[in-house]
């Protein structure tokens, strides 16, 4: 009897289950496809040459899904599961015979929205280095939201508008930690990976150019009120970076600058480094 029970509890326990993910059309392998067991907790990203490895109940459902294809439920038989995504299909929103919206296909010969929109959180290093002896050094640490709207060209290529904004606790060579509040409006372009949400690439990148402020506020006490100044670093705005997935993640790279241009605080610069993750609608 203990013997039947054993084997029963080694049929339901939890087994390594692997395979290759690749592309229907193309027969490429498929990286960053995240595996998660239906209802369950175990979870897995296949890497850059699509394998992925998951553990698993005997029988269980496991899930597939990856940005721009269509997801897949399969049933783990075996320890070992090899399987083809194909692209998914995103629907254009129909409006008056007037305000028609027009729908961009690719090479792939697939339709995709005319605009769409993504969004991401993330941290940012900053620091701000005065152009003449007016102005003093800072330095900052804080979050960064950046809200983007693009229109594809292709599923590679797109422009757009961003409007990153962000908030940072500041410390300066001059004394004092005032409050940093950024932000931009910036025309970019938009190449590989993320360009689009239909994007089949490894990595993408981007550039943009714009104008923004990063304005730095400290509060004062004379001992009858409290008084809040604003120091503005405003002027032209640049930014640039990569993309690239990370364990399931997508993840940005950037590189902003922000050209002060206010004589009164020594025509300040401010660099920013950020780490953004991606979030899509």
């Amino acid at each position: 009897m203990k013997f039947f029970l054993f084997l029963a509890f080694i049929s339901l326990s939890a087994k390594s289950v692997s395979g290759i993910v690749t592309d229907v059309e193309t027969g490429k392998t498929i990286f960053s496809v995240s595996a998660k067991e239906k209802n369950g907790k175990t979870a897995s990203v296949s890497n850059l040459d699509g394998i992925y490895s998951i553990k698993s109940k005997n029988e269980s459902v496991l899930v597939f899904s990856s940005l721009g294809k269509t997801s897949q439920e399969l049933i783990s038989v075996g320890s070992m599961l090899n399987f083809s995504l194909k692209k998914s299909f995103l629907r254009s929103i129909n409006y008056s015979d007037s305000r028609k919206k027009s729908k961009v296909k690719n090479k792939g010969g697939y339709t995709q929205d005319n605009y769409e929109f993504m969004h991401g959180l993330g941290y940012d290093y900053s620091i701000g280095v005065p152009r003449s002896l007016s102005g003093a050094i800072f330095t900052g640490n804080g979050l960064n939201y950046v809200p983007r709207f693009i229109a594809p060209i292709n599923s590679d290529l797109s422009f757009g508008i961003s409007l990153p904004m962000g908030l940072s606790f500041t410390s300066s060579s001059g004394g004092g930690r005032p409050l940093g509040v950024n932000y931009a409006v910036s025309l970019d372009i938009h190449s590989g990976f993320l360009s689009s949400q239909l994007s089949g690439n490894r990595f993408g990148a981007f550039f943009g150019l714009g104008l923004g402020s990063y304005d730095l506020y400290s509060a004062y006490n004379d001992g009858t009120r409290t008084t809040i100044y604003r120091d503005p670093n405003y002027g032209p705005y640049a930014h640039f970076g990569l993309r690239i997935p990370y364990y399931g993640q997508d993840v940005t790279l950037a590189v902003c600058n922000w050209r002060g241009v206010n004589v009164s605080n020594g025509k300040t610069q401010v660099f920013s480094f950020k780490i953004i993750y991606e979030f899509i609608r």
